[in-house]
């Protein structure tokens, strides 16, 4: 198996010490005024005068890397080569060069997802180990310093569980007030470890995303389908289960913040255009219908108090197999009014929205919408 290897340097670094070469064979400045007068230095000899002609100035000092080596193969994980020389030869290794001069996109943070089945293998460990592998994966001084989650909003395609929401009913029940809502699952695993996170990393920040609403909000979980599935299927058309759903998200934002996790940012779906999910939750969500959530949702924030924000179109950069290869026209005529004008929106005509027409307006939703491909901050 071929190795790949990355050699990673700061440019500023070699241009500092190209600099200072240039500096050191360059003619030497005036010196400072000393504290009391000095009397004036002896002309040189004519013997000692500098020659007129033109100086070669001597070869930039060589500038080292620290070289890391992962191979496909696994046999070298991030193995320590110690440090190279940069030379003139070419090289036929894919090189990276960081130009501290150049800024492109801004970048909202780095990181994964405390997924059931993550929390799961975390909790396999003993304590002392988990913590040090918090400490690995969140401290910004020791560690990698992850400073952005996107964490699912119940089950999502990682479950070492039964796939689960908040306010899970047997088919043919109902709860549009959400009485029956409740993070116990969270409880255990997921939230203490989150509540590390961020203790760890004051900086990091969570975006929370839905794979399925409860089976009873969707049209295959509802008579006369039979079990009720969180595989699949669409909301039910009906302004009750709009209205629920989105307080079903309000009282997640809610609980998650009585339990010590803030939740920065929502989106309204995982994935709204897989509409055949392979055995894992999900639900086709056509703008259309994450129009109708939003404008329940938006209001309901403003009412709780939570500048919480609202994301739009959860998507892949590419359509999954299993997606329909372009985003359909669904008959809605709305537009978002974006309030927030972000990295994501550089990034629009990856991610097609000349199919979309989502509308919220500035007059129901008063907060911050935005559109995002789902891999952006992962």
């Amino acid at each position: 198996m071929s190795r790949i290897r990355f050699i990673v340097t700061s440019l500023a670094t070699a241009l500092a010490a190209v600099s200072a070469a240039t500096l050191a064979a360059a003619p030497p400045a005036a010196a400072a005024p000393l504290a009391a007068a000095a009397p004036p230095a002896a002309a040189a000899p004519p013997e000692a005068a500098a020659p007129s002609g033109p100086v070669s100035a001597p070869a930039p000092a060589s500038v080292p890397a620290h070289v890391w080596i992962t191979t496909p193969d696994g046999a070298d994980k991030l193995r320590d080569m110690g440090q190279v020389a940069f030379g003139g030869a070419p090289v036929t290794a894919p090189a990276i060069v960081v130009d501290p001069t150049l800024s492109f996109q801004a970048m909202q943070g780095f990181g994964g997802a405390i997924t059931d089945s993550a929390a799961t293998v975390l909790y396999r460990l003993s304590p002392a180990v988990r913590a040090a592998t918090m400490r690995s994966l969140f401290d910004p001084a020791t560690g990698d310093g992850l400073d952005y989650l996107r964490q699912p909003i119940g089950a999502s395609d990682f479950v070492a569980t039964k796939a689960y929401t908040y306010d899970d009913l047997p088919a043919g029940q109902t709860d549009y007030q959400q009485r029956h809502f409740g993070i116990a699952h969270d409880q255990a695993q997921i939230l203490p470890l989150l509540r590390q996170a961020e203790a760890i990393n004051p900086r990091l920040q969570i975006i929370a995303s839905p794979w399925s609403p409860p089976a009873w909000m969707k049209t295959n979980g509802s008579p006369p389908a039979s079990p009720a599935s969180l595989v699949g299927g669409r909301l039910i058309d009906d302004p009750r289960i709009y209205r629920s759903y989105a307080l079903y998200l309000l009282k997640f934002i809610q609980a998650y913040q009585a339990n010590g996790v803030r939740v920065d940012a929502i989106t309204v779906q995982n994935e709204p255009q897989n509409r055949t999910p392979s055995g894992y939750p999900g639900t086709d969500m056509p703008s259309s219908q994450e129009e109708k959530v939003i404008a329940d949702l938006g209001p309901m924030l403003r009412a709780a108090g939570l500048r919480t924000q609202i994301f739009a179109y959860d998507h892949n950069w590419a359509e999954h197999p299993n997606d329909i290869a372009a985003t359909p026209p669904d008959g809605s005529r709305a537009r978002f009014q974006l309030m927030t004008v972000s990295a994501q929106l550089r990034v629009a005509p990856m991610i097609r929205l000349r199919a979309c027409h989502l509308s919220v307006s500035e007059k129901v939703f008063a907060g911050s919408a935005d559109w995002l491909p789902e891999h952006s901050v992962k």
